[in-house]
């Protein structure tokens, strides 16, 4: 059997995406995928497209 590795994107501020990932964590246990995860901050995405020319520092 192949394993999938696929690359998640996430938030990790974010309530939802934060489950998303406890639940891949534990398919991964099963050997069916091996997740890739990418960290970014949607606030910093969002304020780049508001014209913010230097997004905000995490704090």
């Amino acid at each position: 059997m192949t394993v999938s590795e696929p690359t998640i994107y996430i938030d990790f501020l974010c309530p939802w995406a934060y489950r998303g990932a406890m639940w891949l964590a534990e398919v991964e246990k099963a050997g069916r995928i091996r997740p890739q995860f990418r960290f970014f901050s949607l606030s910093q995405n969002h304020a780049a497209h508001e014209g913010h020319a230097k997004p905000p520092v995490w704090g």
